[in-house]
């Protein structure tokens, strides 16, 4: 005689379907991947008080160690990096930041480049982007990261 084999029941089946949309849940709640350690980061950057309205944030592994780059624009003072494309958890990072301004200048179309735009520069010092000294640890696995960055001028040497 032979036996069918097992079959999954309907509830079976939906609780399995719980299991695993409550894990996914709880996963993205928590702002890391977990497939690949990576975590989400959040957060505010403001320079000299005011809100940096338009930049970029990168995170680097810090001096030494391996791992992605991550990063996102900073718009109206806040930045999001979610998970799928974040940083390391529980590990140090180099942080640059660069914010731009518009200088008023509008620089001409270029015959086959781009057309007219608005020229920006870079108005955060180099000590925050190229030469960053800033460091941050990103939240352990399992967490996501609220980073924020007060930036500020720097004062001139006392004589």
């Amino acid at each position: 005689m032979t036996t069918a084999p097992a079959v999954r029941t309907r509830p079976d089946r939906r609780r399995a379907a719980t299991r695993a949309a409550t894990g996914l849940a709880l996963l993205l709640a928590a702002g890391c991947s977990g497939r690949d350690g990576r975590c989400g980061a959040e957060g505010r950057v403001t320079f000299d008080g005011r809100p940096v309205e338009e930049g970029v944030i990168v995170l680097v592994p810090a001096a030494g160690a391996a791992g992605p780059t991550a990063g996102a624009e900073i718009r109206g003072g806040r930045y999001a990096i979610p998970a799928a494309r974040g940083p390391l958890a529980g590990r140090a990072h180099r942080v640059e930041i660069t914010g731009y301004r518009k200088t008023g200048r509008r620089l001409p179309e270029v015959p086959g480049g781009p057309p007219a735009y608005d020229e920006k520069v870079n108005f955060i010092p180099g000590r925050y982007n190229v030469a960053s000294t800033l460091v941050v640890t990103t939240a352990a696995p399992g967490g996501g990261a609220t980073l924020d960055f007060e930036l500020t001028t720097p004062q001139p040497a006392a004589r």
